[in-house]
C-alpha cells in the first residue's frame, strides 16, 4: 500500500530527488526520515524551492538546446549525403516557436521530426540503389 505524504513531505521529497540528494524515492524517504528539523523546514522555505525550480528549469533548457543542436547536425549530415547524390536538401523543422494556440506537444514534435528523418532515409536508400 502506498504511503500518503503530507504536502510538506511531498515538497521535501521532490527537493531531495530533483536537487540530486537522492536517486530514488526510497533513498529520498530515508534521507527525509533522518534529516534534522532545521533542514526539513529550510527546504520548505520559499527560497530553497524557488532555487531548485530555477535550477531544474535551467537544466531542461540546456537539454533542449543540446537536442536542437543534435537535430541540426543530423540534418546537415543528411543534406551532405543527399547533395553528394544530386538530391535536393531536406528542410529542417522550423526553429520558430509556434503560437500558443497551435503549439504542438513534444510527442507531436518528435513524430514530425521522425517522419522527416524517415523520408530523408528513404531518399538516401533510393539513391544508394542507383
Amino acid at each position: 500500500m502506498a504511503h500518503k505524504y503530507s504536502v510538506e513531505e511531498k515538497i521535501v521529497l521532490e527537493y531531495l530527488l530533483y536537487g540530486g540528494y537522492a536517486d530514488t524515492l526510497k533513498s529520498a524517504e530515508y534521507i527525509m526520515e533522518n534529516m534534522s528539523d532545521e533542514w526539513f523546514y529550510e527546504v520548505l522555505d520559499e527560497g530553497s524551492i524557488a532555487d531548485m525550480l530555477i535550477q531544474h528549469n535551467d537544466d531542461l533548457e540546456a537539454k533542449r538546446k543540446e537536442r536542437e543542436a543534435a537535430i541540426r547536425q543530423r540534418f546537415d549530415n543528411i543534406n551532405k549525403i543527399l547533395a553528394s547524390h544530386g538530391h535536393e536538401p531536406v528542410s529542417e523543422p522550423s526553429s520558430k516557436k509556434p503560437s500558443s494556440t497551435s503549439r504542438a506537444t513534444p510527442q507531436e514534435q518528435i513524430k514530425k521530426i521522425k517522419g522527416t528523418l524517415n523520408k530523408a532515409a528513404q531518399v538516401i536508400k533510393s539513391a544508394e540503389n542507383l
